[in-house]
Formats: structure tokens, sequence, C-alpha cells
């Protein structure tokens, strides 16, 4: 039914199969072998969002499941499938599962993203979407594992840009989401030369107190 073109049968076959990879890692192998081409390919079947998003739903049980059923899916060619839909789809529910997904498999350390499509893919086309907490945590995890380094001069000021519009978004109140806002800026900062003029005008021009924060030293 997953490969029919009744799209009613085709959600209830991909919601099927959303209920099976919430069991064990074997059972998302399973999953994995016998339907990830598929879902993989009708994720970015973006006419019809219902079944894209619950395919999704299940890529993202898979992911988190374990090493065994990543390798699969990255046979399948998820990865690329993934940056495709970041680099097309700007504020959207689905973009927000698609950051999900990308923040589970960077869990798994550069077993399956590269530090290069880190660098050249997954930061810069990240940070240049609107913020959200989803892009956040990809931001930051990402980051983690290339040592707050940069592939290029316009990659951390875009970051610092969208780190301190998503400050703008959720103010002080958002205790967690600001401390993890304020270590990706510190490091940044730390490790990239230019980034603290920048900062201090992107700040500036947003009326962000960063001492408010009491964990930065700038304003």
């Amino acid at each position: 039914e997953l490969t029919g073109h009744d799209s009613d049968r085709q959600l209830l076959a991909a919601e099927c199969l959303c209920n099976l990879s919430l069991g064990d890692e074997v059972c998302c192998e399973k999953v994995a072998t016998f339907a990830g081409t598929y879902l993989v390919a009708l994720v970015e079947n973006l006419s019809n969002r219902r079944v894209a998003t619950t395919c999704m739903w299940t890529l993202q049980n898979m992911i988190s499941s374990g090493t065994k059923a990543m390798k699969i899916l990255n046979s399948q060619g998820i990865i690329p499938s993934l940056t495709h839909l970041l680099e097309v789809l700007e504020k959207d529910d689905l973009l927000a599962e698609i950051l999900l997904a990308i923040e589970l498999i960077l869990d798994h350390d550069p077993a399956f993203i590269s530090i290069e499509t880190i660098h050249a893919t997954i930061l810069p086309l990240t940070s240049s979407k609107e913020p959200q907490l989803n892009s956040l945590k990809v931001v930051y995890k990402a980051l983690c594992l290339t040592g707050f380094e940069t592939l290029d001069v316009e990659t951390a000021p875009q970051i610092v840009k969208h780190v301190v519009q998503q400050l703008v978004l959720i103010g002080i109140e958002n205790g967690a989401e600001a401390i993890l806002s304020i270590r990706i800026l510190a490091n940044l900062v730390a490790i990239n030369e230019g980034c603290e003029d920048f900062l201090v005008a992107q700040c500036q021009q947003h009326n962000v107190k960063l001492r408010t924060y009491g964990l930065f030293n700038l304003d």
C-alpha cells in the first residue's frame, strides 16, 4: 500500500510502519530493510504533507533506535534527502521534523554526517532558516563536532545572527534555550576572529542585553 497511488492507503501504511518503528532495535532494523527506501522517497513528496510527515516520524524513530537501522538508512540515501529538504523548505512544520532528524543523526557523532558535510551544508543551511528550537539544537551539536570552527568567514556571523534572533524570540524566561544560545555565542566568539564585533552589533540592533542572562560579559 505504501507504494500505491491511493493517498489514504499510503497514509495508513505509513502509520502502521510508524507504530512498528516504536519497537526495539531489531524491529526498526527490519522496517528500515524492507521499507526504508520508500520512506525516504515519500518524505520528499511534498505534495502530500501528511504522508511525508508520518514517514519522517518513522525515520526519526529508526534513527534513534541505534546504529544498525541508521546504517541501513544511510545506505538508502537519507542524508542527501534530508539536506535537500533542508535547502528547499522554509518556515514549515515539516522543516522542524527534518531538523529533528538531523539532530538525531548528529547524536551518532560524525559516523554518518561527515565534518565536511557539516561545514559545507548543515551549518550554512540551518543558520539561514528562521530560528527555532530545533535549528538551535542542530547548530549546537554540529558546532560541538567541529570544535566550533566554521568553514568560511561568512558562516560564523550568520550563526551569530541566527542565535541572537532566537534570543529575541524566546526572551529570558526560557532558561534552557537561553543557556544553549549563550553557549553557542560564547564559543563562536572565542574561536572565530571577528565574531565579537559582529555579535555586539547584532545585540545592539536587536536590543539584546547579554548581561541579563548572567552568562556573558558583553552587551
